[in-house]
């Protein structure tokens, strides 16, 4: 599988150090076929 392209779409603030951030990817495989995911949430503290 590629990672075709990250792209941040929103972020929610929990407080001055947390952060939740939205990202939209686009993945596929080598058979052809797109596999589309989105509300993906990870931590980012600042």
């Amino acid at each position: 599988m590629i990672i075709n392209y990250i792209s941040i779409t929103g972020t929610i603030k929990i407080n001055d150090k947390i952060t939740f951030i939205l990202v939209y990817f686009s993945i596929f495989d080598i058979s052809g076929y797109f596999l589309i995911g989105s509300g993906i949430y990870y931590w980012h503290i600042s």
